[in-house]
């Protein structure tokens, strides 16, 4: 299960790391408020999702040993991330981000993910109990996923109704993949185990988002 966990994250990775990229390469021409609170938030869930998948059960140790529980709170936290930052294009105007004002978002983006990767790794103990070897998810957990598939849900409503009044098909296909980014979450509220058929199922649908 590990090599393919690996490629769906990487596939995940990727979109992020080109959603970034096509916003700094258009900075010179400053680019929407859209776009830079997409670069902005998706270069935080970027950096997030590489500790979430270097973290993962039988993974080699970054830091501290992988284990459940550290992957699972790097993945919320990406997830989170994500769910804000679709909410936060859908409700941005076009106006223009003059290029110091880009570099400054980022910057605060990228600084955010590198705090959650510094407290997943060195203070795991302040993070509330995701996962129990043998019972399987906490109620907290459970919760977690249930609330994260809500602000999807928002996004892609909120993504939809813009879509409509200006006619866009490229916001269309962002509340689509919201949507189906939301489902990907209910099935991560049913595993017992780390690998099984549902977690498989829920990096299938993410990865398709």
């Amino acid at each position: 299960y590990i090599p393919l966990h690996l490629v769906l994250e990487l596939i995940s990775i990727t979109v992020s790391a080109m959603v970034v990229g096509l916003v700094w390469s258009l900075r010179r021409h400053r680019v929407t408020r859209l776009g830079a609170v997409a670069a902005t938030g998706f270069l935080a869930v970027l950096i997030i999702d590489v500790f979430h998948t270097l973290s993962f059960q039988g993974m080699p140790e970054l830091v501290t040993p992988s284990n459940p529980e550290k992957a699972i709170n790097f993945w919320l936290a990406g997830r989170y991330v994500a769910a804000l930052t679709m909410i936060a294009m859908a409700l941005s105007r076009r106006a223009r981000v003059p290029m110091p004002r880009l570099y400054l978002m980022m910057a605060a983006g990228a600084s955010a993910a590198l705090v959650v990767g510094w407290l997943g790794l060195a203070h795991p103990e302040w993070w509330p109990r995701t996962f129990v070897s043998g019972e399987g998810l906490t109620k907290f957990k459970v919760g977690a996923e249930y609330l994260v598939f809500l602000l999807y849900t928002l996004a892609a409503t909120l993504l939809l109704r813009q879509a409509t009044r200006q006619r866009s098909e490229d916001i269309a296909w962002l509340a689509l993949a919201a949507w189906v980014q939301g489902l990907a979450e209910l099935f991560f509220t049913l595993y017992v185990d780390v690998t099984d058929t549902f977690n498989l199922l829920g990096r299938f649908y993410k990865a398709i988002a």
